[in-house]
């Protein structure tokens, strides 16, 4: 993800992707749902950069690359966790940014390492409808 609205030159902000293809089941994906993740580098939080790439990757995933692509889930860490050599709580943030995406709750399970995770999915219905797509 490149930052700066009127720079011609491109740093890193963060990242944002799909894990796995939607035809291809995996461990947390059933057929016709990926999962899709993001990270914004601490400096360039809070500036909205986050929901903005997700609606252009998410309208994409659903409307223009992965025809029958119906779900999109999404994992947030839920409770403290260890990461290096610092304690973090939770993620109020990403969080939000799912709901502006129009994610909805749909579960959580345990992981070893990152304590209780959340479970997030957006339907294209549903995110057509909240961008007037």
């Amino acid at each position: 993800m490149c930052g700066g609205e009127k720079s011609n030159s491109c740093h890193g902000i963060g990242f944002i992707g799909f894990q796995g293809h939607p035809k291809v089941p995996t461990k947390w994906a059933d057929k016709r749902e990926t999962l899709f993740g993001y990270e914004i580098n601490e400096e360039y939080r809070n500036k909205g950069y986050a929901t903005e790439a997700a609606k252009v990757l998410l309208d994409w995933g659903f409307n223009k690359s992965y025809q029958n692509l119906e779900v999109v889930k999404a994992h947030t860490i839920h409770g403290w966790r260890i990461v290096g050599e610092s304690h973090n709580k939770g993620n109020p943030a990403s969080i939000r940014v799912l709901e502006k995406l129009g994610a909805i709750y749909d579960g959580h399970h345990h992981d070893d390492k990152a304590g209780e995770v959340l479970i997030w999915k957006i339907t294209k219905d549903n995110f057509n409808m909240l961008n007037n797509i």
